[in-house]
């Protein structure tokens, strides 16, 4: 942190990212929009971030007739804390906020760092006044460091800054159970180490640091599985895919699936690819209770969750057992959904046990409305599933050599089929034997079905067809007769990518 209220940082373990992260949080509650919107691209653009003037004015605080001065910054931050402990509040009231979850900060999250009892009636107004200046002490010295030569010289074991111990912060210097419990040793030189490859007790942290990792329990978002932070190498993918979570989580509370919409939402929203070390250190740490463990995704699955067209399609979709297949890499399973939603789409009903019900899940109630739903969702499926497991194939080809174009032939030939709608009740007639023929990969012979159609209506056979029989991946043929079928019987919009 310079004099000029600027402060740099770089992405660094998932505590420190997850602190930073948290910190913007309260910047944001705090400033204006415009302002922060403008502060915030400058630091994803130039690793700096400009800290608005008000931040650091001084207001006065008044509690049980002791009035002092505490930074604008820090009813911020009891404001933000606030609002994740769904205690929502006019901003004109931070001052109760401060009271009210200082003591829940400071005793159940940070322990020892600051009084927790500040606020309470058996500590004394001395004690109160006292504790009070060493917090805006604090913040003055974890945003203005200056290095004395003269003093003792540590260096941080997390940023690599130099600094030098302040008497009244000894404790604060060495990263301890005080700063976390669930990861810092005990204090004190007699206390429990943790087990740090060096077999030191623990490891030096400067105040700018720890400043920055009380924030990091407003990086985390509630699921149904612990709290989760996603963790990347780059601030500004880990500020928009956290910022996602928090958006769907009111509706979902899947750690995974939270993971994987994100991932979707970076696709649509943003539109940027990622680099690859970026997509390849990709991680969720989830925390219940003391227990602290994470998952990832392959990079190639994050590059296909972050693809727009497959994220658009798994998200027209809305059905969590798609998305699920892709994550875990079963992409082969979509042609056997796709199998399922053709023939849900031809039947006049949809009986119990149909294999389409593994795939969709109704949000309706009543069984009349449950099959409309059904019916619908396995329309939009007929065309949307081949699409989407054809440009699966061009995000994971390994033969780099080969032309990607999967999913443009499924357009057209999804096209051919649109043009020979009057054919319609004549394959209709013979869908269910070409179905079969597919799925059991007796591609030539259900091809031949398609071929003899239009050779029996003395229709011209569209020559688009040949590429069926021209690619060598089985199953992409299926795919491609799928995509043929649903634009002949389908009901669905034209295919692209919207």
């Amino acid at each position: 942190m310079s004099e000029e209220k600027t402060l740099e940082l770089y992405p660094s373990n998932w505590l420190y990212n997850a602190g930073v992260i948290g910190f913007l949080r309260v910047l944001e509650w705090g400033m204006e929009e415009e302002e922060f919107e403008e502060s915030i691209r400058t630091f994803f653009e130039t690793g700096i971030f400009s800290l608005p003037d008000k931040a650091f004015e001084e207001k006065y605080f008044r509690y049980e007739n002791v009035e002092e001065k505490i930074y604008q910054i820090w009813e911020w931050y009891f404001s933000a804390i606030g609002e994740i402990r769904e205690e929502k509040k006019k901003k004109d009231n931070e001052v109760n906020l401060v009271i009210k979850n200082w003591g829940y900060v400071f005793n159940q999250l940070f322990r020892g760092l600051f009084n927790p009892g500040l606020f309470s009636k058996n500590i004394s107004k001395v004690n109160r006044k006292k504790e009070i200046e060493k917090i805006n002490e604090f913040f003055c010295l974890a945003n203005n460091r200056v290095l004395n030569e003269k003093q003792e010289i540590l260096k941080c074991s997390i940023c690599g800054e130099k600094f030098n111990k302040e008497s009244n912060f000894e404790k604060f210097y060495i990263f301890s159970s005080q700063h976390m419990s669930a990861l810092g040793s005990s204090s004190g030189e007699k206390g429990m180490p943790n087990s740090f490859w060096n077999l030191n007790a623990s490891m030096s942290i400067c105040l700018t640091c720890t400043y920055l990792i009380l924030h990091y329990p407003l990086a985390f978002t509630q699921t149904s599985d612990g709290e989760i932070f996603i963790n990347t190498p780059d601030f500004r993918v880990m500020w928009y895919l956290n910022k996602f979570v928090r958006e769907v989580a009111s509706k979902e509370t899947d750690a995974r699936k939270l993971f994987g919409l994100s991932l979707m939402q970076w696709a649509i929203r943003i539109n940027q690819t990622l680099g690859a070390w970026t997509m390849a250190n990709i991680e969720v740490i989830r925390k219940k209770g003391s227990i602290i463990d994470h998952f990832e995704l392959s990079p190639d699955v994050v590059g296909i969750l972050m693809d727009n067209t497959v994220a658009w399609i798994l998200t027209s979709l809305g059905q969590w057992k798609l998305l699920e297949l892709v994550m875990r890499e079963r992409w082969s399973e979509l042609l056997i959904a796709t199998y399922c939603a053709v023939r849900a789409s031809l039947a006049d009903e949809i009986r119990e046990g149909h294999c389409i019900k593994k795939y969709v899940i109704p949000k309706s109630q009543k069984e009349k409305e449950k099959e409309k739903e059904i019916k619908e969702k396995s329309d939009e499926m007929f065309w949307k599933l081949p699409l989407l497991f054809a440009r699966i194939k061009d995000l994971t080809m390994e033969d780099k050599m080969k032309v990607k174009n999967k999913a443009s032939v499924v357009n057209s030939l999804k096209k051919e089929g649109e043009k020979v709608k009057d054919l319609k009740e004549t394959f209709k007639n013979l869908a269910f034997r070409i179905l079969e023929l597919t799925r059991l990969g007796k591609i030539n012979d259900a091809y031949q079905a398609i071929i003899r159609v239009f050779i029996a209506s003395k229709k011209p056979i569209p020559t688009k067809l040949v590429d069926i029989l021209c690619e060598e991946d089985i199953e992409l043929q299926k795919s491609y007769i799928y995509a043929f079928l649903s634009g002949v019987l389908g009901n669905g919009k034209e295919g692209g990518e919207e």
